[in-house]
C-alpha cells in the first residue's frame, strides 16, 4: 500500500434492501497501475449519515482528491460534505448515464492487469454476483440475481472511473487556478 498517494472515493448507497459501500482506489505515483486503498460496506438496513461520518473520516485522514457518487440517495448528505467545506471534491454520477463508463473503466483495468486489489471475502462475495451486460456503448455492470448485493462493485467502479479521469489536477499542490486556466479566446 503507498501511503499518501491521491485517492478518490466511491459511494453506493442504498438503504432498505440493499448493502451500501464505499471504495478508496489510488493510482502508483509514477502512474503504472491502480490500486484500492480501502472499503467499508453496511449491510441494509442502512443509517445513511452513518456512510458521510465514515467518508468524512477519510477525507480527514486521507489525500482524497474525488467523491464520486450518484445523486438518486445521496443528495441530502452529499450537502453535508458540502458544508464539511468538501465542495470541491464532490462529483455526481448519473449512473444510468454514466454506468457505461465506469463499467468500462473496470474491466479494462482489470483486463490489462492494471488493478491491485488486496483480497477480501465480502467484496469478492458481490463481485461473484456481478455481470457484465454488452451494451451498443461497451460494458455494463449488473446484478446476476436483484436479490444480491453489488455495491461494492459500483463503488469500486466509479473510484476508479475518478482516478482514470484524473480529477485530482484541478486540486493538487501543482495547480495554480491563475496561471492553468485560461480563456479559450487569450489563447494563441
Amino acid at each position: 500500500m503507498i501511503d499518501n498517494c491521491p485517492i478518490t472515493i466511491g459511494i453506493d448507497i442504498a438503504y432498505r434492501r440493499d448493502s451500501s459501500a464505499v471504495v478508496a482506489v489510488g493510482r502508483h505515483p509514477e502512474g503504472n497501475y491502480y490500486f484500492r486503498r480501502g472499503h467499508r460496506i453496511w449491510m441494509p438496513p442502512v443509517h445513511i449519515p452513518d456512510v458521510t461520518d465514515f467518508v468524512l473520516k477519510v477525507v480527514a485522514r486521507e489525500r482524497v482528491v474525488g467523491i464520486f457518487y450518484d445523486p438518486f440517495q445521496y443528495v441530502g448528505e452529499s450537502q453535508r460534505l458540502i458544508d464539511a467545506g468538501y465542495e470541491q471534491l464532490i462529483h455526481e454520477v448519473n449512473q444510468y448515464a454514466h454506468s457505461v463508463e465506469f463499467s468500462n473503466c473496470l474491466h479494462v483495468t482489470f483486463q490489462r492487469g492494471d488493478y491491485r486489489a488486496y483480497t477480501d471475502a465480502q467484496i469478492a462475495g458481490q463481485y461473484q454476483w456481478t455481470n457484465a451486460e454488452a451494451s451498443e456503448r461497451g460494458w455494463r455492470i449488473v446484478k446476476r440475481k436483484q436479490t444480491r448485493q453489488i455495491d461494492v462493485v459500483v463503488a469500486e467502479a466509479m473510484a476508479l472511473w475518478g482516478v482514470m479521469d484524473n480529477y485530482d489536477h484541478m486540486i493538487s499542490e501543482a495547480y495554480d487556478e491563475e496561471q492553468h486556466a485560461q480563456n479559450l479566446e487569450d489563447l494563441p
